[in-house]
Protein backbone atom coordinates (compact mmCIF):
# COMPACT_ATOMS: atom_id res chain seq x y z
CA UNK A 1 0.00 0.00 0.00
CA UNK A 2 1.70 3.25 -0.98
CA UNK A 3 1.91 6.09 1.92
CA UNK A 4 0.47 9.50 1.52
CA UNK A 5 2.86 11.31 -0.74
CA UNK A 6 3.54 14.81 -2.08
CA UNK A 7 4.11 16.70 1.03
CA UNK A 8 6.22 19.03 -1.32
CA UNK A 9 3.50 19.69 -3.68
CA UNK A 10 3.43 23.84 -3.35
CA UNK A 11 7.18 24.04 -3.49
CA UNK A 12 7.96 22.57 -6.67
CA UNK A 13 10.95 22.93 -9.03
CA UNK A 14 11.03 25.42 -12.10
CA UNK A 15 11.12 23.45 -15.52
CA UNK A 16 14.00 24.17 -17.73
CA UNK A 17 11.93 24.24 -20.52
CA UNK A 18 8.15 23.15 -20.65
CA UNK A 19 8.10 21.71 -23.80
CA UNK A 20 10.83 18.64 -23.49
CA UNK A 21 9.75 15.18 -24.47
CA UNK A 22 9.35 12.96 -21.29
CA UNK A 23 12.56 11.04 -21.82
CA UNK A 24 14.69 13.52 -22.59
CA UNK A 25 15.17 14.90 -19.70
CA UNK A 26 17.64 13.34 -18.00
CA UNK A 27 16.08 9.94 -18.70
CA UNK A 28 19.37 8.37 -17.61
CA UNK A 29 20.31 4.87 -19.30
CA UNK A 30 22.44 4.23 -16.26
CA UNK A 31 23.15 6.18 -13.20
CA UNK A 32 27.12 7.25 -12.85
CA UNK A 33 29.37 7.30 -9.88
CA UNK A 34 29.45 11.22 -9.47
CA UNK A 35 25.99 11.88 -9.64
CA UNK A 36 25.21 9.26 -6.89
CA UNK A 37 27.71 10.74 -5.00
CA UNK A 38 26.47 14.33 -5.81
CA UNK A 39 23.35 13.38 -4.38
CA UNK A 40 25.37 11.62 -1.39
CA UNK A 41 26.52 14.79 -0.43
CA UNK A 42 23.23 16.12 -0.23
CA UNK A 43 22.04 14.19 2.13
CA UNK A 44 22.82 14.46 5.82
CA UNK A 45 21.90 12.02 8.35
CA UNK A 46 18.30 11.82 8.94
CA UNK A 47 16.78 12.85 12.14
CA UNK A 48 14.14 10.78 13.81
CA UNK A 49 12.19 10.87 17.49
CA UNK A 50 11.74 7.69 19.66
CA UNK A 51 8.11 7.59 20.44
CA UNK A 52 7.11 5.68 23.34
CA UNK A 53 3.68 3.21 23.31
CA UNK A 54 1.04 5.69 24.54
CA UNK A 55 1.76 8.14 21.83
CA UNK A 56 -0.16 5.90 19.66
CA UNK A 57 -3.27 6.61 21.48
CA UNK A 58 -5.80 8.02 19.46
CA UNK A 59 -4.00 7.53 16.22
CA UNK A 60 -5.26 5.20 13.01
CA UNK A 61 -3.50 1.98 12.16
CA UNK A 62 -1.36 3.68 9.54
CA UNK A 63 -0.19 6.43 11.72
CA UNK A 64 0.66 4.10 14.25
CA UNK A 65 2.75 1.83 11.45
CA UNK A 66 4.34 5.22 10.60
CA UNK A 67 5.26 5.86 13.92
CA UNK A 68 6.60 2.19 14.81
CA UNK A 69 8.91 2.37 11.63
CA UNK A 70 10.03 5.41 12.68
CA UNK A 71 11.11 3.88 16.19
CA UNK A 72 12.80 1.29 14.19
CA UNK A 73 14.95 3.68 12.26
CA UNK A 74 17.99 3.97 14.08
CA UNK A 75 18.58 0.46 14.94
CA UNK A 76 18.04 -0.14 10.81
CA UNK A 77 20.62 2.66 9.97
CA UNK A 78 22.97 1.04 12.58
CA UNK A 79 22.93 -2.26 11.23
CA UNK A 80 22.98 -0.90 7.37
CA UNK A 81 25.71 1.00 8.17
CA UNK A 82 27.34 -1.81 9.81
CA UNK A 83 27.18 -4.33 7.66
CA UNK A 84 26.79 -2.63 4.18
CA UNK A 85 24.76 -5.06 2.50
CA UNK A 86 22.31 -4.23 0.12
CA UNK A 87 19.67 -5.51 1.99
CA UNK A 88 20.07 -3.48 4.80
CA UNK A 89 20.19 -0.28 3.19
CA UNK A 90 16.86 -1.54 1.72
CA UNK A 91 15.44 -1.97 4.94
CA UNK A 92 16.34 1.37 6.25
CA UNK A 93 15.34 3.05 2.80
CA UNK A 94 11.97 1.46 3.07
CA UNK A 95 11.21 1.71 6.81
CA UNK A 96 12.34 5.63 6.49
CA UNK A 97 9.64 5.84 3.33
CA UNK A 98 7.00 4.38 5.09
CA UNK A 99 7.45 6.71 8.00
CA UNK A 100 7.71 9.72 5.30
CA UNK A 101 11.23 10.30 6.47
CA UNK A 102 12.31 11.13 2.91
CA UNK A 103 15.60 12.55 3.62
CA UNK A 104 16.47 9.43 5.33
CA UNK A 105 14.99 7.26 2.87
CA UNK A 106 17.05 8.52 0.05
CA UNK A 107 20.45 8.59 2.08
CA UNK A 108 19.77 4.87 2.15
CA UNK A 109 18.77 3.90 -1.04
CA UNK A 110 21.66 5.97 -2.88
CA UNK A 111 23.78 3.56 -1.11
CA UNK A 112 21.38 0.42 -2.80
CA UNK A 113 21.83 2.55 -6.03
CA UNK A 114 25.83 2.90 -5.50
CA UNK A 115 25.52 -1.14 -5.47
CA UNK A 116 22.74 -1.89 -7.67
CA UNK A 117 22.60 0.83 -10.66
CA UNK A 118 19.25 -0.52 -11.47
CA UNK A 119 17.31 -1.11 -8.48
CA UNK A 120 13.77 1.12 -9.40
CA UNK A 121 12.39 1.10 -6.20
CA UNK A 122 15.54 2.43 -4.48
CA UNK A 123 15.87 5.25 -8.02
CA UNK A 124 12.21 6.44 -8.08
CA UNK A 125 12.47 7.26 -4.24
CA UNK A 126 15.41 9.13 -4.47
CA UNK A 127 14.23 10.52 -7.80
CA UNK A 128 11.03 11.64 -5.55
CA UNK A 129 13.84 13.42 -2.90
CA UNK A 130 15.14 15.27 -5.28
CA UNK A 131 12.36 16.88 -6.43
CA UNK A 132 12.16 18.92 -3.79
CA UNK A 133 15.67 20.40 -4.97
CA UNK A 134 15.94 23.00 -7.47
CA UNK A 135 19.62 21.95 -8.08
CA UNK A 136 18.63 18.27 -8.38
CA UNK A 137 14.89 18.46 -9.54
CA UNK A 138 16.09 17.34 -12.88
CA UNK A 139 18.03 15.06 -12.49
CA UNK A 140 15.36 13.57 -9.83
CA UNK A 141 13.20 13.42 -12.91
CA UNK A 142 15.48 11.41 -14.50
CA UNK A 143 15.73 8.92 -11.94
CA UNK A 144 12.01 8.43 -11.70
CA UNK A 145 11.35 8.61 -15.55
CA UNK A 146 14.35 5.55 -16.13
CA UNK A 147 12.42 3.41 -12.90
CA UNK A 148 9.02 3.51 -14.78
CA UNK A 149 11.36 2.53 -18.10
CA UNK A 150 12.88 -0.18 -15.94
CA UNK A 151 9.64 -1.16 -13.76
CA UNK A 152 6.48 0.02 -16.03
CA UNK A 153 4.34 -2.24 -14.25
CA UNK A 154 4.75 -0.46 -10.32
CA UNK A 155 2.47 1.67 -9.94
CA UNK A 156 4.12 3.63 -7.32
CA UNK A 157 6.35 4.26 -10.44
CA UNK A 158 3.60 5.55 -12.36
CA UNK A 159 2.28 7.67 -9.70
CA UNK A 160 5.56 9.41 -8.60
CA UNK A 161 6.62 10.03 -12.61
CA UNK A 162 3.17 11.38 -13.50
CA UNK A 163 3.45 13.66 -9.91
CA UNK A 164 7.47 14.67 -11.54
CA UNK A 165 5.90 15.53 -14.72
CA UNK A 166 3.53 17.61 -13.46
CA UNK A 167 6.22 19.38 -11.31
CA UNK A 168 7.82 20.44 -14.48
CA UNK A 169 4.96 21.40 -16.49
CA UNK A 170 4.04 18.62 -18.40
CA UNK A 171 0.37 18.06 -17.53
CA UNK A 172 -0.61 16.37 -20.63
CA UNK A 173 1.94 13.74 -20.09
CA UNK A 174 1.31 13.72 -16.44
CA UNK A 175 -2.15 12.58 -17.23
CA UNK A 176 -1.12 10.28 -19.88
CA UNK A 177 1.30 8.20 -17.10
CA UNK A 178 -1.70 9.12 -14.04
CA UNK A 179 -4.23 7.31 -16.25
CA UNK A 180 -1.69 4.02 -16.41
CA UNK A 181 -1.40 4.77 -12.69
CA UNK A 182 -5.34 4.10 -12.85
CA UNK A 183 -5.30 1.19 -14.54
CA UNK A 184 -2.46 -0.42 -12.31
CA UNK A 185 -4.53 0.49 -9.41
CA UNK A 186 -7.73 1.06 -9.68
CA UNK A 187 -8.63 0.98 -6.15
CA UNK A 188 -6.95 3.69 -5.30
CA UNK A 189 -7.57 7.32 -4.94
CA UNK A 190 -3.74 8.67 -4.59
CA UNK A 191 -3.80 10.35 -7.83
CA UNK A 192 -7.58 11.95 -7.87
CA UNK A 193 -6.17 15.51 -6.72
CA UNK A 194 -2.86 15.53 -9.07
CA UNK A 195 -5.31 14.85 -11.85
CA UNK A 196 -8.00 17.27 -10.95
CA UNK A 197 -4.98 19.92 -10.51
CA UNK A 198 -3.98 19.01 -14.06
CA UNK A 199 -6.95 18.87 -15.93
CA UNK A 200 -7.51 22.62 -14.70
CA UNK A 201 -4.37 23.58 -16.33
Amino acid sequence: MLVALFPFRNNRPVAAGTGAAIWQLRGLDSLDTGTLLGVALLLGVGTVTFLPKWRNLGLSPAEQTQLANASRLPVLASQAKRSGQTAAYLAWGDAAWDARQYRQSAEAYTQVLLKERDNPRAMRRVGYFLLTDPKMAENGLGFIARAAQLDPQSPEGQLLYGYGLGAFGQYQDALTVLTNYQKLAPDSHEADDLIVEYQAK
